[in-house]
């Protein structure tokens, strides 16, 4: 009986094993947007995501993603201002894809987050001018669902939702202390944003 047990289980391993592979993995999301009326008002935000993970089979894989995201707020008028925020990240995360319909597939991916964030504000006003740089690092998780279709053997394409995220997130700077936040989806409000669509590949080797 034992070992009996044990072939089976030396069969599941050897059958993981077969379908696992190395992968990496790239997306990026970002925004452009220009208003004029008594101001003009200017927003613009990039985010670049480069990942490398392991799947175990088809369905399940993990990883760590490396992130950038850079934002820029300006406007002008009787007064100017500009805001500027840049941030570093780090993610380890594991997926599941609980829905495959042909190519197409519906994945949960679970990642918790450490980041690293330092902001500036300019301000004039007349003959004022008051100038601010704040660091602050941001740690939790977040549960995203992603759209994926596999293009290829090697390739496949995803979407990452990030309206329809759950987070849990802690924003600890200096002047203002810790503050601890239960979201869904992402606030566009926030410096933790990396917009409402994520787009990006995985090439598997």
């Amino acid at each position: 009986m034992k070992r009996a047990v044990m072939i089976v289980a030396l069969l599941v391993v050897s059958a993981t094993a077969a379908q696992a592979q190395w992968y990496i993995e790239g997306s990026a999301s970002g925004k452009y947007e220009k208003s004029s009326s008594n101001y003009v008002v200017k927003n613009q935000w990039i985010g670049v995501y480069p990942a490398v993970g392991y799947r175990f089979n088809d369905r399940f894989d993990t990883g760590i993603t490396l992130g950038y995201f850079y934002r820029n707020n300006k406007s002008q008028g009787s007064t100017y201002r500009e805001e500027t925020a840049e941030e570093w990240s780090v993610s380890p995360y594991v997926r599941y894809s609980f829905i495959r319909l042909g190519k197409f597939s519906v994945a949960g991916l679970l990642s918790a987050r450490y980041v690293q964030g330092e902001t500036k504000d300019e301000y004039y006003m007349e003959d004022s001018y008051l100038y601010t740089e704040t660091d602050y690092t941001i740690w939790g998780a977040r549960l995203t669902p992603q759209l994926l279709f596999k293009a290829s053997k090697h390739l496949d394409f995803l979407a990452s939702l990030n309206f329809a995220s759950l987070n849990y997130s802690v924003f600890d700077e200096k002047d203002t202390g810790r503050q601890t936040s239960y979201e869904f989806g992402v606030n566009s409000s926030n410096v933790f944003n990396t917009g409402n669509f994520q787009v990006g590949f995985i090439y598997k080797f």
